[in-house]
């Protein structure tokens, strides 16, 4: 399975502080987008402790690519989202 894998960046320029754009950046791999904790908790209106409830209680399971590095995925996200309508 060959995976393409690419950053897209929030914004125009290339990034002055890597650090700081960490954390405005969507991953996309094979078309589906993945957001990390701070986007996903963004978008949904939430704390980043409810985030992690919700995950703990299977309401929005995220993709863990480390053991301390998560990314959600945007259907994911999307389907909570109807759900809470």
């Amino acid at each position: 399975m060959t995976s393409s894998r690419r950053i897209l960046s929030r914004g125009g320029d290339p990034p002055t502080d890597y650090r700081k754009e960490v954390l405005k950046v969507v991953i996309e791999i094979d078309g589906e987008r993945y957001y990390t904790r701070k986007e996903t908790a963004k978008l949904l209106n939430v704390s980043l402790a409810t985030l992690t409830r919700w995950s703990r209680k299977g309401i929005l399971v995220p993709v863990k690519i480390s053991p301390r590095k998560v990314f959600y995925r945007e259907e994911d996200i999307k389907k909570l989202l109807r759900k809470q309508g």
